[in-house]
């Protein structure tokens, strides 16, 4: 398995997209790839159909996806607001890429796990994985990752909805040969591959963790048998003065995905808005369902817990680095949270080495969490690609530039 990436920052797409491609197609020493996924500021937005044609001419990989993105990533950095373009293409021996064509009106008129999987003309097999993009006004992907969930039970879904969008209709999706500007593309991975994932929420848990007693729709009305408000504010009122600093900056709620283990820590949570509360009723309203039964627990974010949480999350992968990797970062990160630009990537080299890696800054990023894939804010969604059987002669490589 070998896998190349670069972005540009060239003004003029021709002139920068012809430099990534020839760093990339060097690295893979002129082989024909597998896989390659482009993405374009939001600023080519007009030239984007032309700009992943030239990919497909040049390379001619075995399939192709690509998405506009507000920020784009590359190895030599994350580039914000500015004009940009980075590319990731993969030759992966063994490895079976099936490619997703999705539109929403077909997959509204699906109502069963065979007929979905008849939709995207893919079955369950051992090792399955999921590259996705997705335009955010014209398809609902909630409901599809929650028929991944149902039909290819945990197999991970990684990807986001593309973004720098005004309205709908300007954003753009490359599915091989063909631009679209609606509903969305994607691969699925099978065969001599693992697709690792780390979803970084960036979220630390304070107070302690309560059941929710009663509830409806989006709205927590009791917490053990207290008004929710009533236990926000206990844990307010026990919490330090950093805590107390970051609460008034906002107050997020994390939801256990797992209620059979002993203790809650990073990682267990799915993480959503606290969007509301009711001094009359003593509710929260929350960016989710509510569901009685269900453990959840106050969190905080910040620049220090996100980097915190990022490199817990990374240090795992240390001892065995990945071939290549995708990132997925919500376009609320980058300078917007942290001091220093290209944090986010630079922990990932600081952990695992100088692997290939591209990706965008999306308005919501798809990752799994426990064995569910959900849609997350704030969050940094990576993807660490290793072939299944790594080869004792020293086969398998990788490089960037």
């Amino acid at each position: 398995m070998r896998i190349g990436a670069s972005v540009t920052r060239a003004g003029h797409w021709q002139e920068g997209l012809d430099s990534v491609i020839q760093r990339v197609s060097a690295t893979l020493d002129g082989s024909r790839p597998d896989l390659a996924i482009f993405f374009a500021s939001n600023h080519f937005e007009d030239e984007f159909a032309d700009a992943a044609a030239r990919v497909r001419e040049r390379l001619a990989p075995g399939a192709l996806i690509g998405c506009t993105g507000e920020g784009i990533i590359g190895p030599e950095g994350e580039v914000e607001r500015e004009p940009a373009i980075s590319l990731w293409a993969a030759e992966m021996p063994g490895v079976r890429v099936q490619s997703l064509r999705l539109d929403q009106a077909e997959f509204e008129g699906i109502d069963n796990a065979e007929a979905f999987r008849e939709l995207i003309q893919v079955q369950p097999e051992e090792g399955l994985s999921f590259i996705v993009l997705a335009d955010p006004y014209s398809f609902h992907i909630v409901n599809f990752l929650n028929a991944i969930n149902e039909c290819f039970r945990g197999a991970p879904v990684v990807g986001g909805l593309a973004s720098g969008a005004d309205s709908a209709g300007q954003t753009r999706l490359a599915f091989h040969d063909d631009c679209h500007d609606e509903g969305a593309v994607g691969v699925a991975l099978s065969g001599n591959i693992v697709m690792q994932t780390i979803v970084s929420q960036g979220c630390r848990p304070i107070g302690k963790p309560f059941v929710i007693t009663a509830a409806e729709q989006n709205i927590i009305k009791l917490l053990g048998g207290k008004p929710a408000i009533t236990i926000l504010n206990e844990v307010f009122t026990t919490a330090d003065d950093q805590e107390k600093k970051l609460m008034q900056q906002g107050i997020f709620v994390g939801q256990v995905i797992n209620e059979y283990k002993e203790a809650f820590g990073r990682g267990d949570f799915l993480i959503r808005n606290m969007v509301g509360a009711d001094q009359r009723t003593g509710a929260l309203m929350i960016g989710d369902e509510a569901r009685i039964g269900r453990t959840i627990q106050f969190q905080v974010r910040d620049a220090r817990t996100a980097d915190e949480d990022l490199q817990t999350l990374l240090a795992a992968h240390r001892a065995a680095p990945p071939v290549g990797a995708l990132m997925f970062n919500c376009n609320g990160r980058g300078t917007r949270l942290f001091e220093k630009p290209n944090h986010d990537l630079a922990a990932v080299r600081s952990a695992i080495g100088p692997v290939p890696v591209a990706g965008f800054f999306c308005a919501g990023e798809f990752g799994p969490v426990g064995d569910k894939n959900f849609i997350h804010g704030h969050t940094a969604s990576i993807a660490l690609f290793s072939p299944a059987e790594t080869s004792s002669t020293g086969a398998d490589k990788s490089a960037s530039e």
